[in-house]
């Protein structure tokens, strides 16, 4: 039985890894190889970041180290398990890396960690992965993976920092993969990397980052590292996500959202799912809408229907995120995150301010949904059936929160 689904209030907790931090850390390539010893590396990069200047000063850092190097970089957004196995592993076993360098964002580093996870073995990803709530996340594989240095170049995911990946098989159906051999053993979170980033990538993915910082936060699984945590993330993304949505060079800016993605993917690989991402992957599948937006989309109804559970919490958010306009505790409602999420959305043009409905939404897409949502799960902070989850996708389809 995996151990994250069961509640076990003396589960450990830390960092299983080092992180470098802060604009120009992608130079500490070298000095990584030189430290490990691996000369041999499989570059797992995106498409587009292959063409521009980052994709070009890695493979001149790659020079500078002496290491010899080979290039998977057939990634689609939603990585396909069929391009990973197909071309990926094959060149990974063709080529016998020491290590594997992922640059790029979500769906680069979530196809290297399909890689690293297969590693020199014969079986496919979900072969290993199969039922997760049967996979033991902390028991080392029997066959040799590979360690990985992880560079992300969108903030959102947490990638870089955490156990899980999410690929898409041959069905179109999301599986997720969650183990430590594929928690990268070096992240680099340089945040330069982002100057060039598209508006609304850089939206839905920071959006992404703070979803999972509150959610790992209000989970029934956090721990007081995990809260720490998520608090840090939630400081630092709150008064910086609408600036640097407007100006992603700004070093600043992309200073703390850098910072706000790698605490808050922390505090999600040392907590659990609440309801947002226990149920939303399907919204990507059946409707085509990016992760980081589907997260967006529910987080207002989120702590709409968390409030009273954890009204101290989202208090706490809520003066972390908005500083200059801090309430006391016995004056906040959780209405009040509610609508400022709300005009974050806005802010952040999440949709192009469309409704699920206009994504070609049904009831009957939203049973699809809801028939995925596990509602036995320990770690909700309100109890939450899949009746209860229909309700509240009904009410984001009819845009009650925009």
């Amino acid at each position: 039985m995996n151990p994250l689904f069961v509640k076990d209030p003396l589960r450990s907790f830390g960092i299983k890894q080092t992180v470098f931090q802060g604009s120009g850390c992608l130079a500490k390539i070298p000095y990584i190889l030189a430290r490990e010893k691996w000369k041999r590396v499989l570059l797992v990069i995106g498409p587009h970041v292959e063409k521009t200047s980052t994709g070009e000063k890695v493979k001149e850092l790659l020079e500078i180290a002496h290491a010899e190097y080979a290039v998977f970089s057939a990634i689609k957004p939603d990585p396909l398990i069929s391009d990973i196995e197909q071309i990926g592993i094959p060149l990974a076993k063709e080529f016998r890396p020491d290590a594997i360098l992922a640059v790029g964002g979500g769906s680069t580093l979530d196809s290297a960690k399909g890689i690293a996870l297969v590693g020199e073995s014969e079986h496919t990803i979900e072969e290993l992965m199969g039922d997760l709530r049967k996979v033991d996340p902390f028991v080392p594989m029997l066959h040799k993976t590979y360690p990985m240095i992880a560079v992300p170049t969108t903030f959102g995911t947490g990638s870089e920092v955490i156990r899980n990946a999410v690929v898409t098989n041959k069905n179109g159906r999301k599986i997720v993969l969650m183990h430590d051999c594929i928690l990268p053993a070096y992240a680099l979170c340089d945040p330069d990397l982002a100057a060039t980033l598209p508006a609304h990538v850089a939206a839905a993915a920071a959006m992404d980052a703070l979803v999972q910082a509150v959610e790992a936060y209000v989970s029934l699984a956090a721990n007081d590292f995990s809260e720490t945590m998520s608090l840090r993330a939630v400081e630092h993304m709150g008064p910086h996500i609408v600036p640097y949505y407007r100006d992603r060079s700004d070093p600043v800016h992309a200073d703390a959202v850098c910072k706000a993605a790698m605490y808050g993917g922390i505090a999600w690989n040392n907590s659990f799912v609440a309801q947002i991402h226990a149920s939303n992957h399907p919204v990507t599948e059946l409707l085509g809408i990016p992760h980081g937006e589907a997260c967006a989309i529910l987080f207002p109804a989120f702590v709409e229907y968390n409030g009273e559970a954890c009204r101290e919490k989202f208090w706490k958010v809520y003066n972390l995120m908005y500083p200059e306009e801090p309430l006391a505790q016995e004056e906040f409602e959780p209405a009040h995150l509610v609508a400022k999420l709300i005009q974050l959305n806005r802010d952040l043009g999440i949709l192009g301010g469309k409704t699920l409905a206009d994504y070609g939404c049904t009831e009957e897409t939203i049973d699809q949904i809801v028939a995925t949502f596990p509602d036995d799960l320990y770690t909700y902070p309100r109890p939450t059936s899949k009746q209860d989850m229909k309700e509240i996708y009904l009410r984001v389809m009819r845009g009650d929160y925009q």
